[in-house]
């Protein structure tokens, strides 16, 4: 996490120097449309823009010094796309790796929610591997590829189609996204306890099925982290484009067999990542498809090791609502508890009723 007092704030006119002087950093500059060098005259155009399409930028200060932008383009109100906007940030190299651009992007998140938009859209350059990680741990999913949409270093690249959905009242799902386990049975990823509240409304959701890449086996829980970098390790080597939050299947679906599992040290281990294209099986790790079907969904908020009285909640609103287990519960990881306070962690949790 970063030091220091953060700060983010609307864009003023007298901020638009120093940013064009980071747009012109040729790293940070790599994957933007423009082509450096921008003229700061270009750079007053671009925040016109956004302010005359009813836009918002802000800026993200540490400490005073800027570290980087965000911004929401609206689509027209007056056309159909008007409950949509595409979103945009980028950072000083000396900030990245902070977890700066995930504070941002919640800013646009919320602004949105504001608004009452339902949709955000985003365009990730293929091996802008940093901004399509962020994007994902945010709650995007890939929707699709534009085939050689970017021009950079001499040759083409693909454009990846990111996109957010604020609203799933009136459309179908969104894919999922979590993390948490039965009992007292730490997460991979599990950081210090802290007093977060875990509770988050359950809801009745259907799923599409949901192609993934992905390994099972037998061992103990501390293997859970091995084996998700040996899936992604997969994931870069075949090209593979992932398509949302990495996902834990717990085949204990109680807490005392998921208790007994660690104490004889051997579990029923399944992650996976979801992916957008076919590859070949590498070894263990598989392209195979979760299967889609009616869900109960919720979010515990906080460490992975303090979901106890989420699954406690779980499991008693499924027995009064009469709906029993029909499979593996999931749990997908949506963000990076290396960028995010220990109380802002997100574990979706989808326990499969029929």
């Amino acid at each position: 996490m970063t030091e220091g007092s953060i700060a983010i704030d609307p864009v003023t006119e007298s901020d638009l120097p120093e940013m064009n002087r980071l747009v012109n950093d040729p790293i940070v500059s790599r994957y933007l449309d423009l082509v450096p060098p921008i003229s700061l005259a270009r750079t007053f155009d671009f925040f016109r823009y956004v302010r005359e399409e009813g836009g918002a930028c802000w800026t993200i200060r540490v400490d005073g010094t800027l570290a980087g932008t965000v911004g929401l383009i609206p689509a027209d109100l007056s056309t159909r796309l008007g409950h949509t906007a595409s979103v945009f940030v980028y950072l000083d190299t000396a900030w990245w790796g902070r977890g700066l651009a995930a504070q941002g992007i919640r800013v646009c998140v919320d602004e949105a929610r504001r608004r009452r938009l339902v949709r955000l859209e985003a365009l990730v350059v293929d091996e802008n591997e940093r901004s399509r990680r962020l994007l994902l741990r945010s709650g995007f999913v890939i929707e699709g590829v534009r085939r050689c949409g970017f021009r950079g270093d001499d040759r083409y690249h693909d454009l990846l189609a990111l996109a957010l959905v604020l609203d799933t009242s009136f459309t179908s799902p969104r894919a999922p996204g979590g993390a948490c386990r039965p009992g007292s049975v730490s997460s991979p990823f599990s950081p210090a306890p802290s007093t977060a509240s875990p509770m988050d409304e359950i809801e009745i959701v259907d799923l599409p099925a949901q192609a993934v890449l992905g390994i099972r086996q037998r061992g103990p829980y501390s293997r859970i982290p091995e084996l998700l970098m040996q899936v992604f390790g997969v994931i870069m080597e075949k090209g593979a484009i992932p398509a949302g939050a990495p996902v834990y299947l717990s085949h204990e679906t109680t807490r005392e067999a998921a208790l007994d599992c660690m104490k004889r040290g051997e579990a029923d281990l399944e992650v996976a990542f979801p992916i957008a294209n076919r590859v070949k099986d590498e070894g263990e790790v598989r392209y195979y498809e979760l299967a889609g079907g009616r869900f109960a969904r919720l979010v515990h908020r906080g460490p992975y090791n303090q979901c106890d009285a989420t699954y406690d909640r779980l499991f008693a609103w499924l027995a009064d609502h009469g709906l029993p287990l029909t499979g593996p519960i999931r749990e997908y990881y949506l963000n990076d508890p290396s960028e995010v306070a220990p109380e802002e962690i997100l574990t979706e949790i989808y326990a499969p009723v029929g």
